[in-house]
């Protein structure tokens, strides 16, 4: 039954793939999409639906993720193409963008004339440059440094092998949307999210591969374990 279970965790992987990159028109990076009182923050870079991405540490190895750089200045390279659609993710320290307003669809443009936050009450984007990037949405300081610890540069520094030994997803997350070897990392991005966080998940009662071969050995029809997959890779929590 081995190739019934593989075939199935392929069309798992692929599904939310699907659905939460390839079909929003293909885009890498996260797009700015939670409303706060009918307007999208431009300080949703921090964080969407009231998950602060900088602030996602590593409970299982603190020392595992990214240091938060207030300094660091990135804006997304992909975005949403449709006309009139607000902008791409952007962060940057205090002293470069002070405040942040809200995406006025009317006019087309930021309105900033009066500070509009985030569902965590952000009205600025330091060190808010943790944003999901790639087919699955690899997102906060644990996420990216888990990759650059396993997959980047980090590796490489102590000893390990890599296989991007020169780039360091701590100093620039933005380079699996905008590195040489994006069209990679697009891809190895979610794949290595899947092997090293969904694979491996068992909390509460919930282990994944266990799920995995009942849902296989059932002729594949389990619509609510399909909900539970996709609640694991958006939240980390199979019932959230």
């Amino acid at each position: 039954h081995g190739h019934k279970y593989g075939l199935s965790n392929i069309a798992l992987f692929l599904s939310n793939a699907m659905e939460l990159s390839i079909e929003k028109d293909e885009t890498c990076d996260e797009l700015n999409e939670h409303e706060v009182s009918g307007k999208l923050p431009i300080s949703n870079s921090c964080g969407q639906r009231g998950i602060s991405y900088q602030d996602m540490a590593c409970s299982d190895d603190p020392d595992m993720a990214c240091p938060v750089d207030t300094n660091m200045y990135i804006t997304a390279v992909t975005a949403e193409r449709a006309f009139g659609a607000a902008p791409a993710l952007q962060c940057g320290p205090k002293y470069r963008i002070p405040s942040t307003g809200y995406w006025d669809f009317e006019a087309m443009q930021e309105s900033n004339q009066v500070a509009y936050a985030n569902m965590n009450a952000r009205v600025d984007v330091e060190g808010c440059c943790w944003w999901a990037r790639g087919v699955l949405q690899t997102k906060g300081t644990c996420g990216f440094g888990r990759l650059n610890y396993y997959l980047g540069k980090r590796a490489t520094d102590e000893g390990r092998e890599s296989l991007f030994p020169e780039i360091d997803f701590c100093s620039n997350p933005e380079s699996v949307c905008g590195s040489q070897f994006k069209n990679e990392l697009i891809w190895m991005s979610g794949l290595f999210e899947w092997i090293d966080r969904i694979q491996t998940y068992d909390f509460l009662g919930f282990n994944y591969m266990e799920q995995l071969h009942a849902f296989a050995d059932g002729g594949m029809k389990d619509d609510v374990f399909i909900k539970h997959v996709g609640a694991i890779v958006q939240t980390g929590c199979h019932n959230p």
